[in-house]
């Protein structure tokens, strides 16, 4: 006869810890990314004015302004976002489906 080993803990139990233990680790990331936030903003606003975001960048990037780099940003989410529109579009919606019977 083979024996049964005897479990430490109730499955029930060890779902219960896995789950704290994740929501945990879960807290302890998202408070990190705030911290690293309020960290780049804090020192990052003071800098951020009108001619930063309406000039070009001087001095290989060292000062200047970010202008080319969002008209560049907003130029290629624009044609990505022209590209997958058409796509989308032709994707039989769910409405218009027969409806399946249970066999």
């Amino acid at each position: 006869m083979i024996a049964r080993r005897r479990r430490l803990l109730a499955p029930r139990t060890t779902q219960l810890f896995a789950s704290a233990a994740l929501w945990g680790m879960m807290a302890g990331a998202i408070a990190i990314l705030i911290a690293i936030l309020i960290f780049v903003l804090g020192r990052g606003l003071p800098h951020v004015g009108w001619t930063f975001l309406t000039h070009a960048p001087l001095e290989s990037g060292r000062a200047g302004g970010v202008m080319p780099i969002l008209a560049g940003t907003l130029e290629v989410t624009g044609l990505g976002i022209a590209a997958a529109a058409p796509l989308a579009s032709e994707r039989p919606s769910i409405s218009s489906s027969t409806p399946t019977t249970a066999r």
